[in-house]
């Protein structure tokens, strides 16, 4: 099997799309291993090579048959090459040392394949579909939402499209802070200099305002910390007042935070905060208590001890639930109500120890009916900002959103663009920037945000290929008229090209759907508008003298949009059909 985390593990059930040229080859070549070394492998891993001389697709399971078959991989090669040949969809299959398997898909059958490519081209090709329940953004209440919110948000709301994409029931969540020691805090700060009129005008900024001065304030006098934790066990306790000043805390947040994701398209079916969950703790204490989960420790506050990793609190010394705590009822309530098969949190890389503390102990109180997946990114950096939302200097989503439209505007402005209404081309511009700059990059690793390249028209940009989509727009809309062309019109290299790069899409989607990762689309769509630029620039479309061939070359363009349209529909960016 290939370790390389760039492919699955080929015991995946849903390995290949539903009704692909990748599941044909794969039956082919699973028929022959059957009927000519009796072996019951349901999968083989077949492959794109880099090169397009070593075929469309490539398969090496003759050489990791070696061992078990006791025979040259080249003799294994040559026995299912025998079989594959048979294909009407083949043209021819190779074999090159140690033991690759090259094919070479027929001409004919690529035109034909022009055909199915539609709107719905790659949508629900998941052989095995699951409920998901996805969770993401996650702001908290009283605080902007800050840049490190972006990455949360933008990458988890493409996953989100991935994998409705590809047929899976998912189920859009946003677990947000509205509870915890943070509203004692901010209580206390409302009730001792608080002013309602400026927070009611500007009410993220003042309440920020006022929770930094708290902080400020309690470094010259520490006091004022117990005096927070007093106001949040009084909230906790169900004071009136405090309850109410909680409950319009939190609904001029909620207001806030909905501009912008409006803004960015973002929806959620469900956004239910910590306090949401929490009736459920008592119950769940007492559960965790009772099977010995929840344990005693320092000054009557409950813990879960572990054998490997750090003990984690679950209830403080005065009774009050903690983040974990919520966490736990959190799952506890979507079990019951939805059943789902996983549970995915998009959420940054610093929080791994906490994800490893809340699945073990969901393990160990029984709550292991589901699949629970952290999908984790690193740090956005930034070399001249510091975020963090204590010391109030946090840089802000809105900022960088703003940012990038101003600097969208200015390149319209260059370009001298005609397009009548600018100020939405520069909004399409700047916040698919923002987006693109994000997803393009593999979520596991930190995410460089760098101005010059995100609004770059060369290189792997949303701008490059927005671009290249209105370059092609142009083209089909100077096309009425141009009929169609014979199955047995002659095609060009690169056009054979760009035909198996199209149809690799279901694949290339289906993969980043498993692996949680949208770089992987960004990354295939970036190759595709490559050569569809070379394309462009090497070949006649409307001026092709021979009219098949323009009908051919016409139909082609047509399929490009189909693909670059879907993919950038999934990433959620907006692609004008005029620059």
């Amino acid at each position: 099997m290939n370790k390389n985390p760039g492919f699955y593990s080929v015991t995946e059930k849903s390995f290949y799309p539903r009704n692909s040229i990748e599941e044909d080859l794969n039956a082919l070549i699973v028929g022959s291993l059957k009927k000519n070394f009796g072996l019951k492998q349901e999968i083989v891993e077949i492959e794109y090579p880099s090169d397009r001389k070593f075929g469309d697709y490539s398969c090496n399971i003759s050489m990791k048959l070696t061992r078990i078959l006791k025979r040259d991989p080249i003799e294994i090669a040559n026995i299912l090459v025998e079989d594959i040949r048979g294909s009407d969809y083949i043209s021819r299959v190779e074999i090159k040392r140690p033991g690759f398997i090259n094919i070479f898909l027929d001409n004919k059958y690529l035109i034909d394949q022009l055909r199915f490519i539609g709107e719905q081209y790659g949508k629900d090709t998941v052989a095995y579909k699951r409920k998901i329940i996805t969770d993401i953004s996650h702001p908290n209440a009283a605080k902007p939402l800050g840049v490190h919110h972006l990455l949360s948000t933008i990458i988890g709301n493409s996953i989100n499209n991935i994998l409705k994409y590809v047929g899976h029931e998912v189920i859009r969540d946003s677990y947000w802070g509205d509870w915890g020691t943070q509203f004692g805090k901010l209580i206390y700060a409302y009730k001792s200099f608080g002013d309602k009129d400026k927070i009611k005008d500007d009410p993220i900024p003042e309440l920020l305002n006022i929770y930094v001065e708290f902080h400020n304030r309690a470094e010259e006098d520490p006091s004022l910390d117990d005096k927070a934790r007093y106001e949040f066990k009084k909230l906790e306790d169900g004071d009136k007042e405090n309850v109410e000043l909680w409950g319009w805390i939190v609904k001029l947040s909620k207001d806030e935070f909905f501009k912008l994701y409006k803004r960015l398209g973002i929806v959620f079916d469900y956004y239910y905060g910590e306090s949401f969950y929490l009736p459920l703790i008592d119950d769940l204490v007492i559960e965790g208590k009772k099977k010995n989960v929840f344990i005693e420790g320092e000054e009557g506050a409950l813990v879960v001890e572990f054998k490997d990793i750090p003990t984690c609190p679950v209830v403080k010394s005065d009774g009050t639930s903690l983040y974990h705590t919520r966490d736990i009822a959190r799952i506890k309530y979507w079990l019951k109500k939805e059943s789902p098969d996983e549970m995915v949190y998009v959420v940054d890389a610093a929080q791994k120890l906490h994800f490893i503390q809340l699945f073990e102990i969901s393990k160990m109180l029984g709550l292991s009916s589901c699949k629970y997946r952290h999908a984790s990114f690193g740090r956005m950096r930034f070399k001249d900002k510091s975020m963090s939302t204590r010391k109030g200097n946090i840089l802000l989503m809105e900022e960088v959103l703003n940012e990038s439209v101003s600097k969208a505007e200015k390149i319209i402005e260059e370009k001298q663009s005609s397009v009548s209404d600018k100020q939405r081309l520069a909004e399409v511009i700047g916040i698919g920037a923002v987006k693109y700059s994000i997803l393009s990059q593999n979520r596991t690793t930190d995410i460089v945000f760098d101005w010059d390249r995100m609004l770059a028209f060369d290189g792997n940009s949303s701008l490059y290929i927005q671009y290249t989509y209105t370059r092609v727009c142009s083209i089909i809309r100077k096309s009425e008229g141009v009929k169609g062309y014979k199955e047995t019109v002659d095609i060009l290299d690169i056009e054979r090209d760009l035909i198996v790069s199209l149809i690799r899409m279901p694949r290339v989607v289906l993969r980043a759907s498993k692996e949680y990762c949208p770089h992987i689309i960004c990354n295939y769509i970036y190759e595709v508008c490559q050569l569809v630029n070379s394309y462009y620039n090497s070949c006649h479309v409307l001026n092709e003298k021979d009219l098949d061939t323009r009908g051919f070359r016409v139909s082609l363009l047509k399929s490009v949009i189909t693909v670059i349209k879907i993919v950038m529909d999934l990433l959620q960016i907006e692609l004008p059909e005029k620059m």
